[in-house]
């Protein structure tokens, strides 16, 4: 049997032939999350580009036009899904690491002018992160450096600091939300 170009199995998707939809998807899905892989270093991430990509081809396959290389669409789109993979990624950590810290700031505040027993908890929580989290939370916070002189002191990148911080925010968020109903029955009195 001779087997049939990309080119070909696209006409056959193009009609809404399956068969030739799986044999593209069985010859170029593996590769494909590897190349991904390549790019976003998170092996479920790659996986679901890929698959969001085939999804993709088979939905719009009538208005879809490749007419010389199906390989090289696949390879195109699974790296331009994978960079704006990256840049979502960066976005929402810059997004949470300002949010962290402004909720982190007004936590404290908070703590200094109504209740002495919010700031014991908070104290129990930068407690329990772990070791190198706790380190640049104190430095950043009770210290008062900022991040490229907490990474200049530690020896890390900036980038692990800021990494090491929003760690260190979501696990204090985190243990803040899970022990706030006592926080509530201690601020009404009811549990002293």
């Amino acid at each position: 049997m001779i087997e049939k170009s990309d080119i070909e199995l696209f006409k056959e998707i193009k009609e809404g032939k399956m068969s030739s939809y799986d044999k593209l998807f069985m010859t170029y899905y593996q590769p494909l999350c590897r190349f991904s892989l390549s790019f976003v270093k998170d092996e479920n991430a790659a996986e679901d580009l890929v698959q969001d990509l085939f999804v993709h081809l088979w939905n719009n396959r009538a208005v879809m036009d490749i007419t010389n290389s199906v390989k090289a669409f696949l390879y195109t789109s699974v790296r331009n899904r994978s960079l704006n993979y990256i840049k979502s990624q960066a976005a929402r950590k810059r997004y949470e690491t300002v949010h962290y810290e402004n909720i982190s700031s007004d936590a404290v505040e908070e703590v200094e002018d109504n209740m002495p027993e919010k700031l014991v908890l908070i104290e129990k929580a930068i407690n329990e992160l772990p070791e190198k989290c706790r380190e640049i939370f104190v430095l950043s916070r009770h210290k008062n450096m900022k991040y490229h002189e907490i990474a200049e002191h530690l020896d890390l990148s900036p980038k692990t600091v800021e990494n090491q911080m929003g760690i260190a925010l979501k696990k204090i968020r985190e243990f803040m939300a899970k022990h706030m109903s006592i926080l509530i029955l201690i601020f009404y009195g009811i549990f002293k």
